[in-house]
């Protein structure tokens, strides 16, 4: 297992407003939007860098098809 990847679990995404059910609908769902929202696993961190390079791979193919 030589090859090891890093990944920055320091730095925190600001997810406010980005559509994320766990940080936007949180006053929606317990009436009160300053509750940590613990209720929903989802997670605060950016995708690693392999996973966006890849998807951006397939994107610019620009067909989406399952195979």
């Amino acid at each position: 297992m030589g090859n090891h990847l890093h990944f920055d679990f320091e730095r925190v995404m600001k997810r406010h407003g980005t559509g994320s059910r766990k940080w936007d609908a949180t006053g929606t769902v317990f009436g009160n939007s300053a509750v940590l929202p613990l209720w929903i696993a989802d997670m605060d961190f950016a995708s690693p860098p392999a996973v966006v390079q890849r998807l951006n791979e397939r994107v610019r193919h620009s067909r989406f098809l399952l195979s």
